[in-house]
């Protein structure tokens, strides 16, 4: 029972490191959102990859609302990077709700956890 309890509890730590980090990486993601809108591809990618990142983060410590915006900002951007797509700027737009999407369940889910 007292090793349940410890990996419960050292469960509880790394979803906090994972939660800080989060807070931290929606900085950068703010930044990258200029990308968007300067057709820069590199920020997309960006944008993608730590979108899935988080993702597979949030999904695995169960903060979903985290990992499922955190998915549907992943898609749109790589719908933008998509060289057929002819939606760019309807795109740059959705992502830009998204990465607000996303922010606001990775502050909820921080200030719920007593991360902040």
């Amino acid at each position: 029972m007292q090793d349940q309890e410890q990996l419960k509890q050292r469960l509880t730590e790394i979803g906090g490191r994972f939660l800080r980090r989060t807070v931290s990486e929606m900085q950068r993601l703010r930044e990258l959102a200029t990308a968007v809108s300067e057709a820069d591809a590199a920020g997309v990618t960006e944008i993608a990859q730590t979108a899935h990142r988080i993702h597979g983060g949030g999904g695995m410590f169960g903060f979903h609302s985290i990992s499922e915006a955190a998915h549907q900002l992943e898609v749109a951007a790589r719908e933008w990077m998509d060289p057929d797509s002819h939606e760019r700027s309807d795109l740059a737009q959705r992502m830009e709700k998204l990465l607000a999407d996303l922010e606001q369940a990775v502050q909820r889910t921080a200030q719920q956890q007593n991360v902040l």
